[in-house]
């Protein structure tokens, strides 16, 4: 059974973040393994656990924790966290021998999803194999999606239930609302981001609710994206195009955008 490694900032990440994609994956009979990067504020640490584990408990997903839990809030040490979380990530992932991970991308606006992102980067770039990272956005678009996921209606009702379970985030903020109009403005937002602007529906015709991710990998030191696609069978993975290779416009987003994360850190204490 292949396995995919997700790895949610906090608990409620995994309903927010991709979770068609996971429970696609599940359907296709992955195990999925959400690791709790994070659990937010000390003091909600067990009511954040308990409804993080009845999430997992709608999706059948598999949970894990971060055996250290570094801080993510913004006074914590960022950098810190980055170093321990690339160190307990690769050992997770390593255990598990999953060959796809899934997680926020590096410039997704907030300070704790962006730090697990680069420690997710750091991993894959260092990892003894190739390894997929499947990146996902929640508060800042990603810079160049490659992959449309649709959501069915069965994925919707499940992610739905899965966010129900997070009261008191929910109470906090309407989660809710940011779920659902998200994944109708990606159904429409897909077609031209991941296919090129001027693209036409095609076979996306019929879906009016989807994520969108970007699929890269590393190989000797150098950085591929996948081609632009819809969800079909993982483990038979799309074409990938050498990053490194700054003369492709299509590329020169993600790149730019990486280039920017480096400098932006170096700017930014704890960073």
């Amino acid at each position: 059974m292949p396995t995919v490694v997700h790895i949610s900032p906090h608990p409620d990440d995994e309903s927010l973040g991709a979770p068609c994609t996971l429970l696609s994956l599940r359907d296709l009979g992955w195990h999925v393994v959400n690791v709790a990067a994070g659990l937010g504020r000390p003091a909600d640490h067990e009511r954040r656990r308990a409804e993080l584990a009845a999430a997992l408990g709608v999706a059948g997903f598999t949970h894990e924790e971060s055996p250290s839990l570094p801080g993510l809030s913004r006074g914590d040490d960022l950098s810190r966290a980055r170093r321990v979380l690339t160190r307990e990530l690769a050992g997770i992932v390593e255990r598990h021998d999953a060959e796809l991970v899934i997680g926020p991308h590096p410039r997704d606006g907030h300070h704790g999803h962006e730090t697990v992102a680069r420690a997710i980067r750091q991993l894959v770039w260092t990892s003894r194999r190739p390894l997929t990272w499947w990146m996902w956005p929640l508060w800042t678009d990603l810079p160049r999606p490659t992959l449309m996921v649709p959501c069915g209606e069965d994925h919707l009702r499940t992610s739905a239930r899965m966010l129900d379970q997070h009261a008191g985030e929910n109470d906090r903020n309407d989660y809710r609302a940011l779920q659902t109009s998200m994944r109708a403005a990606n159904a429409v937002r897909g077609v031209e981001t991941v296919f090129g602007f001027g693209s036409a529906r095609g076979d996306a015709a019929s879906v009016t609710s989807a994520e969108l991710l970007t699929e890269v990998t590393a190989y000797r030191h150098r950085w591929f994206v996948g081609r632009a696609r819809t969800f079909d069978q993982p483990g038979q993975w799309a074409p990938l195009d050498d990053l490194s290779i700054l003369s492709s416009a299509r590329l020169r987003p993600l790149y730019r955008a990486w280039l920017l994360d480096v400098a932006a850190r170096r700017r930014t204490p704890g960073g």
